[in-house]
């Protein structure tokens, strides 16, 4: 809800960017000047951000308890645009590696909340008018982004397993054998 000194407007954050819908309480209420619009579709931009966001925390919640329905979903986008779409051709590669297992190389099975988050991102931004090729760079920045967290969090979960296991817990022959000097290791 944005209050203005003339008037209260409510916009939905659904609203795509190019068809901006102002709903007043008084409906002979005074238009927009071109500043208040500039300034509303900032707001909208914010707002959709934060939509998607959202959206996409619980579909990748929603694609891991239920990865059956995911997979469904990202086969009915993969048959609708066919191969011409970039992401659609992506989409049809990796279901056909996780359907017959080829090519022979061995990469890791990408899980249904995969494929929603990509769906989901490619969906609300195309929604709101963001032209298609700067949707795709978008896309392959977040999965860029994806996989550095994906690494870190692995990096720290090795990091404190081994803080948690200390020498006393291991076998003898876990420990460096010691020189006859005192203190030093071989």
């Amino acid at each position: 809800m944005i209050t203005t000194n003339r008037k209260r407007i409510t916009l939905k954050p659904q609203i795509p960017v190019g068809l901006i819908k102002v709903k007043t309480i008084l409906g002979d209420a005074e238009p927009l000047s071109e500043e208040e619009i500039r300034n509303l579709i900032v707001w909208q931009e914010k707002q959709i951000e934060e939509w998607a966001i959202k959206k996409l925390d619980q579909l990748l919640e929603y694609g891991d308890r239920y990865p059956s329905i995911a997979e469904q979903l990202c086969k009915k986008v993969a048959d609708k645009y066919g191969e011409d779409d970039q992401l659609s051709a992506l989409l049809i590669r990796r279901l056909r590696i996780d359907r017959t297992g080829k090519p022979k190389v061995k990469r890791k099975r990408w899980t249904c909340s995969s494929y929603l988050v990509l769906l989901t991102h490619y969906y609300a931004l195309l929604q709101h008018d963001m032209p298609r090729q700067d949707v795709l760079e978008k896309l392959a920045d977040m999965e860029k982004l994806n996989g550095e967290n994906r690494a870190k969090k692995i990096e720290g979960k090795i990091t404190e397993a081994r803080k948690q296991v200390k020498e006393k817990d291991l076998p003898d022959f876990c420990h460096p054998p010691v020189s006859r000097k005192k203190g030093s290791a071989i």
